[in-house]
């Protein structure tokens, strides 16, 4: 139970920072002169990296323990907050470089949430894991509701102020995992890591991929992720354009996602999953999501509008620990980094390729992104329905051995 505790507290204070930033970055974008296409680049590049980077970190985590690359990620996270105080300080081109630069770096060395995620499948028994899962993801609505609303107060200070708040307080997780996080990682595990050659990570992510369940819950996991995405980084130009919204109150509606996310996860999600199972709630997310997204860009007034992005809000929050829990089920114990990396690269994918699709249709009419996802979101019903009356109480990837490279065929891997 302290173990649960120190990492809610290192991923909800982690979050509270890339809470104050989020909502703030495609408004920062646009003030600094960026459009369309600009925007979704900067929002995409913190994905980028991570889908490059995460199955690293996640490998690395299953081979040297979790708690050292916790340290890593979070420590050059301090660093990148600091990096977009600065730029948010100066002006124009020489402002939108280096926030670019920020997420670019907090991208490519960010392999926390994924890591946090095998750290809590480590300690959790198999069949309670999607509810552990469920303590992360409360741990990150908590965090994006005091950090949009931690963002909104901050700004008042200046543009710099919010980031700077943010790397104060990602020092106090980084001191957290420092001085009092244990390792979770039993040493067995990793020497049967260690002791084998391993295949490349094209052949890792083929053969999650080719699993008939990880594979389908990735797919899931790339539309739910396009589809959110899309919401996210247009929400605070939607709310702007329709409900003539400032800095301040964007920050209270990503509060208010965060605070309906974190009731559902830490107080709903744990019997719903008893009661219907984990595949049916994925269906439910799908089934929420598109209805919400039908009906945001249509509202300009508020009530309403909250009433949509609430639903949407309940869609986001049965969709990720549900997803994240049945992939570690069907993962062997030595392989969750890696396979939880693979799937949190999926999503980070999903997260390069909507916001710069979407700011290019919502730049042609504000609604347009809204309704493609939605779309997306209810053909994808059809096909979790499908999963989720074939899909097996537990099915593993075999272990590393299974799929281990021959000696005189060495391992190149990330």
């Amino acid at each position: 139970m302290q173990r649960r505790a120190i990492i809610f507290l290192i991923v909800f204070i982690d979050l509270i920072g890339f809470g104050i930033v989020l909502p703030m970055l495609p408004l920062y974008a646009e003030r600094f002169g960026a459009k369309g296409l600009i925007i979704g680049l900067i929002v995409a590049s913190f994905s980028i990296m991570q889908v490059i980077f995460s199955p690293f970190w996640g490998r690395l985590s299953d081979r040297i323990g979790r708690r050292p690359v916790l340290l890593i990620s979070v420590g050059t996270g301090v660093l990148s907050y600091i990096l977009f105080a600065i730029g948010s300080s100066l002006g124009g081109n020489l402002a939108l470089t280096l926030i670019l630069l920020s997420r670019i770096f907090a991208g490519a060395c960010g392999g926390n949430i994924n890591v946090t995620q095998a750290y809590i499948a480590d300690i959790t028994p198999s069949k309670h894991r999607a509810a552990g899962m469920g303590l992360v993801g409360m741990a990150f609505s908590l965090g994006l509701i005091c950090g949009p609303a931690i963002g909104a107060f901050s700004s008042h200070w200046g543009l710099a102020a919010p980031a700077c708040v943010a790397a104060m307080l990602s020092s106090v997780s980084f001191f957290l995992a420092l001085f009092i996080l244990k390792e979770s990682l039993l040493p067995e595990h990793r020497k049967k890591v260690n002791s084998v050659k391993h295949p490349n990570r094209w052949i890792i992510w083929k053969g999650a991929l080719q699993h008939p369940q990880i594979g389908a819950l990735c797919v899931f996991l790339f539309i739910s992720t396009f589809c959110f995405s899309c919401y996210e980084v247009t929400l605070g130009l939607l709310a702007e354009s329709n409900l003539n919204y400032d800095t301040t109150h964007i920050g209270y509606l990503f509060a208010w996602h965060g605070l309906i996310t974190a009731l559902v996860q830490g107080l709903l999600i744990r019997r719903w999953i008893a009661r219907w199972g984990e595949p049916w709630l994925i269906v439910a997310s799908f089934a929420c999501s598109s209805m919400a997204l039908f009906l945001i860009p249509w509202f300009h007034s508020v009530t309403p509008f909250i009433c949509a992005i609430t639903l949407n809000s309940l869609a986001v929050s049965l969709n990720r620990p549900t997803t994240f829990g049945l992939v570690s089920r069907y993962a062997p114990p030595e392989r969750q980094g890696e396979l939880l990396g693979v799937s949190q690269s999926m999503g980070g994918m999903a997260r390069i390729v909507s916001p710069l699709f979407c700011m290019v249709l919502f730049t042609k009419a504000v609604w347009i992104p809204f309704m493609f996802c939605g779309l997306i979101a209810l053909g994808t019903i059809f096909f979790v329905v499908i999963f989720a009356r074939k899909a097996p109480a537990h099915t593993a990837l075999p272990s590393a051995e299974a799929e281990a490279i021959p000696e005189e065929n060495p391992s190149i891997y990330l």
